[in-house]
């Protein structure tokens, strides 16, 4: 199931990395927006409604220490 959820996700754009952690069936899941409103609909419409996805918890990023150069925002 983990892996299903985690391929579909693959094919999502707005979704750059995605981790399976080892808590129990969960997915770590990192994504960029533009704002609010679309990191919004992104939820309601796409991760809600996604076949095996329970729950979502979020939490945004406020300051960065170290900068991934593999991903270019």
């Amino acid at each position: 199931m983990v892996e299903r959820v985690a391929k579909d996700m693959s094919q999502i754009n707005e979704i750059v990395r995605i981790y399976e952690l080892d808590s129990g069936p969960k997915l770590h899941v990192h994504a960029l927006f533009k704002d609010e409103r679309e990191a919004y609909s992104f939820i309601t419409d796409k991760l809600y409604n996604l076949r095996g996805v329970i729950s979502v918890s979020t939490s945004r990023i406020i300051k960065r220490y170290k900068v991934d150069p593999s991903i270019i925002v």
